[in-house]
């Protein structure tokens, strides 16, 4: 009847609207999903259906809806991604990728990585009619295990090195009681006062370099894990550096040290002790570099702020290496520790140090014309 028809037409209008309003929801609710979803079909791999995320992948929009997935997608077909496409579609079997790197000409030089599965498509008959790929990006993760991986090595290899540093004063404390044991065990020659007292003063010296290189680890550790507290008081800079020189005497490896003054004032107000372990640092590693060539520790003051220069003769640092030897436990490439030694932390030191007080420092170097490294601070640092 006519008003049975006017029902079924009724029926079939809803049924089209609520079909409608399915597709949108199912629309929305791609577009809102980071997961990259993208339907090829046939041989080709005809792009029938991708979501906003494959979008931004490919750089592209929804007119590479119908193209051959190689020409929407060129960096992808140069990978040998399209190959699993053929495979997936020609064996039925499905298959799953991890941290697959994808690349991309707009991207520049940018690699980024995804989780992909490759599944077979199939009409009501079973037959494969295409294939489905859906992924999500990791890139993010990937990234932060390899700064993890590479946070490890560093710590690996700052063990080594600080079980490597420590070892050489232990080896000679060992010997130093080990040789002095025997003597006072041997009624042959028995140690005369003179002699024991050298042999502790040498014992001495080895446990305070000891304490010391492990005093300056912890402080780097207070360093790291909050801001340095200055404990400020007027001292005069020049006075200072001529203690710091002194001393230092024995650890010049055979540099002369030229101290050099230009202006009359040094009266700051800066931590002393902190200022003190600044200038030894700098002046520890002119004499490890310096080729045995005399040393200049230059103080010029102004009204404002105090320039101090340390300079060297030696064999000078690479361009590359002139920002990456401020950074905890690095030392320039060509300066191998087992001929210098050292832990790397002392012109990070300095950095911190400076920066504590308000103000910088910086190198200036090449190769073979040695190295200045520059610290200006201000006179008077407010707390």
């Amino acid at each position: 009847s006519h008003a049975q028809l006017e029902s079924l037409i009724a029926q079939a209008r809803e049924s089209d609207a609520e079909a409608q309003r399915e597709r949108r929801r199912l629309h929305e609710v791609f577009d809102a999903s980071p997961y990259l979803v993208l339907v090829t079909e046939g041989a080709s791999h005809l792009i029938r259906f991708a979501t906003p995320a494959a979008y931004n992948v490919f750089r592209s929009s929804p007119a590479l809806i119908g193209q051959p997935l190689a020409k929407a997608y060129p960096e992808f077909a140069e990978s040998g991604y399209v190959q699993l496409f053929s495979r997936v579609y020609e064996t039925g079997e499905p298959l799953t990728g991890r941290e697959i790197a994808l690349t991309n000409r707009r991207w520049g030089d940018a690699v980024r990585y995804f989780d992909y599965t490759f599944q077979p498509m199939r009409c009501e008959q079973g037959q494969i009619t295409g294939v489905i790929a859906h992924g999500i990006e990791v890139t993010d993760k990937v990234m932060a295990r390899r700064r993890l991986e590479q946070a490890l090595r560093a710590r690996d290899d700052f063990v080594s090195l600080v079980a490597h540093e420590l070892r050489n004063p232990l080896n000679v404390l060992q010997l130093q009681i080990a040789s002095t044991t025997a003597r006072l065990n041997s009624p042959i020659e028995p140690f005369s006062t003179s002699t024991m007292r050298q042999r502790l003063a040498a014992m001495d010296k080895t446990m305070t370099l000891l304490s010391r290189e492990l005093d300056r680890l912890l402080d780097v550790s207070r360093m790291v894990n909050k801001p340095i507290k200055l404990d400020l008081q007027p001292f005069d800079l020049s006075s200072l550096a001529e203690e710091v020189i002194d001393g230092m005497a024995a650890e010049t490896r055979g540099c002369e040290t030229i101290l050099e003054r230009e202006g009359s004032e040094f009266l700051v107000t800066w931590d002393r002790q902190r200022i003190a372990e600044l200038i030894s640092n700098l002046l520890s590693n002119a004499y490890k570099y310096g080729a045995g060539k005399p040393v200049l520790l230059r103080l010029e003051g102004s009204t404002e702020s105090i320039r101090l220069e340390v300079r060297d003769g030696g064999a000078g640092i690479p361009a590359a290496d002139l920002q990456r030897i401020f950074e905890r436990f690095e030392q320039a490439q060509d300066r191998p520790r087992d001929s210098f030694g050292g832990l790397g932390i002392g012109l990070w030191m300095c950095r911190q140090i400076a920066a504590a007080h308000g103000g910088r420092i910086r190198v200036e170097s090449a190769l073979a014309s040695g190295s200045r490294f520059i610290a200006e601070l201000p006179r008077d640092v407010k707390k």
